[in-house]
């Protein structure tokens, strides 16, 4: 597993280079050339609606973390023990991690919603750029985030087994 993730990011790193590379060949003219009104506004919907959409996905993430993993500010500094006693008290273990089921907005379709909605807002930016890079970079970051997407529904049907929903896909609803 270590060589094939050596591999993606090589090829990851070549497809880069590949972007970066191209970019001296595109004529400075073409720069100066606005978007549609239609392809603005659209690829301005697209981007806005990626990053909420990815923001909400991930508060619903954050949510599923154990309470005790979490740090309230003033019960903190009450408890904060003084450097003495810090120093003579032995390490404290790690609080053991319990995994859930996400639920809530996409999560009932599809494995890795906040992917999907990042895909969409780098559809906008491809849009407004209305650039052959730009339209390289989303293609990547799809091919990318799916297959993270498939990896991290792998882990998930392996952890939790029969209580995965068998319909939940990996990042695009009703697809894939």
């Amino acid at each position: 597993q270590a060589a094939a993730s050596g591999f993606i990011g090589f090829f990851y790193a070549l497809v880069v280079l590949l972007i970066c590379s191209q970019q001296h060949k595109v004529p400075a003219s073409l720069y100066a050339q606005r978007p549609s009104s239609t392809s603005l506004a659209l690829g301005l919907c697209l981007f806005a609606l990626g990053e909420a959409g990815n923001l909400y996905h991930h508060a619903l993430l954050a949510r599923l973390r154990n309470p005790r993993e979490q740090v309230h500010t003033a019960a903190a500094v009450s408890a904060t023990p003084s450097t003495a006693d810090a120093l003579a008290a032995p390490p404290a273990a790690p609080p053991a991690r319990q995994y859930t089921l996400p639920r809530g907005g996409m999560f009932e379709l599809v494995t890795m919603p906040h992917y999907f909605f990042e895909l969409v807002a780098w559809l906008g930016i491809a849009l407004v750029a209305q650039q052959a890079n730009a339209l390289l970079v989303f293609a990547g970051m799809v091919s990318y985030l799916s297959g993270r997407a498939v990896a991290t529904t792998q882990w998930y049907m392996g952890k939790f087994g029969k209580s995965w929903p068998a319909s939940r896909r990996h990042i695009v609803p009703f697809l894939f």
